[in-house]
């Protein structure tokens, strides 16, 4: 990433178990989480999202490494050499709390990659700098996915209305 203040805007866009919001929010205030029975320390900067959006990312989603939060089994990834459509959902968050984020997902797993900008703002995306050895998911994990799935096209609906409102 390029230097600038840590305060500045960036977007954080997810895949996996964080397209569920209450999910992804234990990675910015801490707590506990139902989902993996996991407690997060959360980022130092608690400040919720200022915003976030429905996206699609450009790229295969696949599983893989064995997570102890998620039952020894694999967890989502994106794999930048290799097209295809992966539902995500993008964050407007700091870029202070995107390395808290990376810390808490695990660095050595998770490397932070630029994917260009969306509404003139950075925009960042965590997933291995290798392709990983593809390992199955957990029912817990797939589970969480789904819930987040759903989450999302309800935020997709807000955002279509939000669309047809402006523009009467």
């Amino acid at each position: 990433m390029k230097s600038c203040d840590v305060k500045d805007p960036v977007w954080y866009v997810c895949y996996g178990s964080n397209l569920l919001g209450s999910r992804f929010g234990r990675y910015i205030t801490g707590g506990f989480c139902e989902e993996n029975n996991k407690e997060y320390k959360g980022c130092s900067d608690k400040t919720l999202p200022s915003k976030n959006v429905a996206v699609e990312l450009p790229y295969k989603l696949y599983f893989a490494k064995e997570s102890r939060s998620w039952d020894g089994m694999g967890v989502a990834f994106i794999d930048l050499k290799y097209p295809g459509k992966t539902p995500g959902r993008a964050y407007l968050i700091n870029e202070d709390q995107l390395n808290d984020i990376q810390n808490q997902e695990g660095a050595d797993w998770y490397q932070i990659f630029n994917l260009g900008t969306i509404e003139g703002k950075p925009a960042f995306t965590l997933t291995g700098s290798e392709k990983y050895e593809e390992r199955l998911p957990s029912e817990k994990y797939l589970d969480t996915i789904k819930r987040g799935l759903k989450d999302l096209e309800e935020l997709e609906m807000k955002e279509l209305e939000n669309c047809r409102l402006s523009a009467i």
